[in-house]
């Protein structure tokens, strides 16, 4: 799933790189690819799952980046929507629904953008 989210990382980069140029620094380049929308939440299920359930019960979740914490926050808000709207779903399938639904942004770091181009073009160098 990682490579998925990679190269899908990597296809915002080189289209807005090709849109905005160098109209902007990179920095701010790799910021705008963090926010941009993406086919579907980048989560493992059984990661997901653990996290919501944790989180539906108060358990505190150490260790975790802001862009984590609102991507979490966002499955679960949905999730219980769907919930509430299908009283037949379970939440095991209410989340594995919701990751595959599109999300409104990477929630990733400018950081996290920045290492996943440059591996990219340490590996077309090679």
């Amino acid at each position: 799933m990682t490579e998925e989210r990679d190269l899908s990382v990597i296809q915002v980069y080189q289209s807005m790189l090709r849109e905005l140029g160098f109209s902007v620094s990179r920095r701010e380049l790799y910021r705008h690819v963090a926010s941009h929308k993406t086919s579907r939440f980048w989560v493992v299920p059984s990661s997901a799952k653990r996290t919501l359930y944790r989180m539906m019960y108060g358990v505190p979740i150490k260790n975790q980046s802001p862009e984590r914490k609102r991507m979490y926050s966002e499955i679960l808000a949905r999730v219980r929507d769907c919930m509430m709207n299908d009283h037949t779903m379970t939440l095991s399938r209410a989340i594995n629904h919701v990751i595959l639904q599109p999300a409104p942004e990477f929630y990733l770091s400018p950081g996290t953008v920045k290492r996943i181009i440059n591996n990219d073009a340490r590996h077309r160098q090679k």
